[in-house]
């Protein structure tokens, strides 16, 4: 569970400094709309973004928003306990050699000071469409 959230955290801080980004691209659209739609805690929103997840059957996408909607409420209030966030840094993006797949590197600092680095997965689909790789 700990790995989870601080995936999903990576991806806050990720996204927070895209929103900010001039000339967004794909991969900084996607990401950007992900995080928005995680965290105003829009499932559909989140499994629309994910690999696969617009491929689940009827009881495996029931399934998965119960699970999701669990995560989402935990990191909310592990984002909350620590102050909010205060600072959004990507600390690198990596294109990958087979040309669609980028690796963002992330940095999330907390209002109480802490910090959390975490890297998040993005691919091209078959419609060159980027999703999150979970």
């Amino acid at each position: 569970m700990r790995s989870l959230k601080i995936f999903f955290l990576s991806l806050l801080a990720a996204v927070s400094l895209l929103v900010t980004a001039c000339g967004e691209d794909k991969v900084e659209i996607t990401a950007t709309e992900f995080v928005t739609a995680f965290t105003s805690g829009d499932v559909d929103g989140v499994l629309k973004h994910i690999e696969g997840g617009d491929e689940l059957s009827e009881n495996d996408l029931k399934a998965a928003k119960g699970k999701l909607k669990l995560v989402v409420t935990a990191v909310a209030e592990e984002v909350k306990a620590k102050g909010g966030m205060a600072k959004f840094e990507i600390v690198s993006r990596q294109e990958q050699n087979d040309g669609a797949t980028v690796i963002l590197k992330t940095k999330t600092t907390f209002g109480d000071g802490s910090s959390e680095d975490g890297e998040m997965t993005l691919v091209r689909n078959a419609n060159g469409d980027y999703k999150i790789k979970g």
